[in-house]
Formats: C-alpha cells, sequence, structure tokens
C-alpha cells in the first residue's frame, strides 16, 4: 500500500511539472507571439474600416455597443490625428439582412457608407447599392430616399443605421471632458451641450413578465442654456422580451426619440419576432415615419405597446412639470 501511495505521490509531482512547464512555455510563446497577433488585428481592423476611410492608417480596437442597429465602433486616425470613427452595423430590411461599415467624420458628417455583406442579391439590393453610390459621391442626402424606386426599405434600414452613427458620435464627443449624464441624454437629444445630474422618478405600469414598464430617473436636457427637454432611464419586461431605454421628451411634453440601452432577442415560444422592434419600430418612431401609439405591423405587438406606454407616461410627466423651456439646471 505504502509502494502505491509513493507511486501515486511520484505521478502526481511529474504531471504537476509538465502542467507548470506547459505553462510556462505557453506563457513564453505568448509573450512571442502577441505582438504579431495584434500586428495581424490591426490590418485587419485597417482592411475593414478603409471602404469608408481609405486614408486610414490606425484603428483602435473595437468598441462594443450593440445597439440601434450598431455593433462596434473603431476610432480612425491617420498622421497621429483623429479622422473620424468607423460603425460597423447590421439591421433587418423585409427580406433582406444588410451589414454595413459606416464612416462618420470628426464633424459627424458622414463620409462613406459601404454594404459589407447582404442575405440576399435581389433587385431590391441592387437598388440600394446604386442609391448608395449617389450618397457617397455626395449627389445623394443618405435621408433622401425615393418611394417607388425600388428597395426602399433597405434604403431606410441603411439611412436609419447612418443616422444612428452620427447620433452616437455626438453623443460620446468630448471623451472624458464630457459627464457621463451629458453623454447619456445626448443619445435622445444629439446636439445637448448640458445635462443635470439627473432625479430619482417612480413612475411604472403593468405587471412583470406581463406588460411591464418603469420610468426610474429623469435628466433636465439644456441646449445654449435653454431647456430643450427631458430624458428618460427606464426599462421594460413584457413577456419574454426584456430591455433598458433612454426616453427623450421635449419641454414642450412631445417625443423626440428613444435609445436602446439593452434589448433581448429571445423568442422562448416561435411566436413572435422581437427582432422587429430594434429593426423597424424603434428606427421608424425616432425618424417620425411611425407615431410611437401605432403598435401593429409587427409580431412584438405587446413589446410596442409597452414601449408606447413608456413613453406616453414620460410625456405626461413633462407636461406636470409645465411643458414649457425654462433655464438649463
Amino acid at each position: 500500500m505504502k509502494e502505491n501511495v509513493k507511486k501515486g505521490l511520484i505521478t502526481t509531482l511529474t504531471l504537476g511539472a509538465i502542467v507548470l512547464g506547459a505553462g510556462a512555455i505557453i506563457g513564453v510563446t505568448s509573450a512571442i507571439t502577441s505582438p504579431f497577433v495584434y500586428a495581424h488585428s490591426l490590418a485587419a481592423r485597417l482592411e475593414a474600416v478603409n471602404g469608408v476611410f481609405p486614408n486610414a492608417e490606425d484603428v483602435s480596437e473595437p468598441e462594443e455597443i450593440n445597439s440601434n442597429g450598431l455593433v462596434e465602433r473603431y476610432e480612425v486616425s491617420a498622421g497621429g490625428e483623429l479622422i473620424g470613427w468607423a460603425y460597423s452595423g447590421n439591421r433587418n430590411s423585409v427580406s433582406d439582412i444588410v451589414d454595413v461599415m459606416v464612416g462618420i467624420n470628426t464633424d459627424f458628417t458622414l463620409e462613406r457608407v459601404e454594404i459589407t455583406s447582404s442575405s440576399t442579391n435581389s433587385t431590391y439590393m441592387d437598388a440600394a447599392r446604386d442609391w448608395l453610390t449617389g450618397v457617397n459621391d455626395g449627389t445623394t442626402s443618405y435621408d433622401d430616399i425615393p418611394v417607388g424606386a425600388g428597395g426602399t426599405k433597405t434604403k431606410e434600414t441603411i439611412s436609419a443605421i447612418v443616422q444612428a452613427a452620427i447620433d452616437h458620435a455626438k453623443a460620446n464627443a468630448g471623451g472624458g471632458e464630457v459627464s457621463a449624464e451629458l453623454r447619456l441624454v445626448r443619445n435622445v437629444f444629439p446636439d445637448a451641450t448640458e445635462s443635470d445630474k439627473g432625479t430619482t422618478v417612480e413612475l411604472s405600469g403593468g405587471t412583470h413578465q406581463a406588460n411591464y414598464w418603469e420610468l426610474t430617473k429623469r435628466y433636465e436636457v439644456g441646449q445654449g442654456g435653454a431647456t430643450v427637454g427631458y430624458a428618460y432611464e427606464g426599462s421594460i419586461d413584457p413577456m419574454s422580451q426584456q430591455g433598458s431605454f433612454v426616453v427623450g421628451i421635449k419641454a414642450d411634453g412631445t417625443f423626440s426619440r428613444i435609445h436602446t440601452v439593452t434589448i433581448s432577442l429571445d423568442d422562448h415560444d416561435g411566436l413572435y419576432n422581437p427582432s422587429w422592434i430594434p429593426d423597424t419600430y424603434l428606427p421608424e418612431i425616432n425618424s417620425g415615419t411611425r407615431d410611437p401609439d401605432d403598435c401593429i405591423g409587427g409580431q412584438a405587438t405587446i413589446t410596442a405597446e409597452v414601449i408606447n406606454a413608456m413613453i406616453e407616461a414620460a410625456e405626461a410627466d413633462v407636461l406636470s412639470l409645465g411643458g414649457s423651456s425654462g433655464e438649463a439646471a
């Protein structure tokens, strides 16, 4: 028995030495190869953004977003200076699933848009590509979408991603020199210059796991010293789709914009299409082509109704404050 214990101990020590040795080898190998891995990664990132910033010389590691059709953001530099941001986006449009790269200049103007991949090669996509040629040439605005020219919904989808990229760039302008509150409210008021620290509110409706929504904080938003509106932090929990949002309400009590912080796309029962919310409903109410109370048109109707109830509660709250412009906090 003692002999077996001795053999077991020797085996254990031998395996331990092998593991430690392997760990050391892996560590050394990683230290040796990591610069080459980074160089390859940088080359890949440069290639990825080259379509929208041909003069790019350096591209940052991607910043994950996953909101409003945006997936990642890259800081793009040339000659040691920031020249803009490249956004990768993905969104459904009727039968098309479109992946794009959007280049936004440091003055928040559009540089270029490139379709990086598509689920279809249809006449709709051909029309969208022709339209993008004009957008990239500067002869057509990204929000100028002629109805009936083919591929209208695909163009609207791309245009919504472009606008989301511009809004995100504005919201995050200034980096650490801008307060977290101001960066937050700029998602629904892109031109805001001031924000207070926020006030706790307790507004809610429905019941959990049914049609529940809540608003927990309200920020007074200013521009040039005057109050332009209020931003509300809130969340929803209807059935199997949950999400957190920032809702913008103008000073007169009317809807401004809604920003998706997080949203689940789970469809546990296979009964509805939850991607209709971020891909269609939210972009359309943000662009003004759909009223928030128009919740019919997709299979995620209950989710849309709950979002609308949250927006209406925020509107009512602003009206209770007076619903008129004043001095920003």
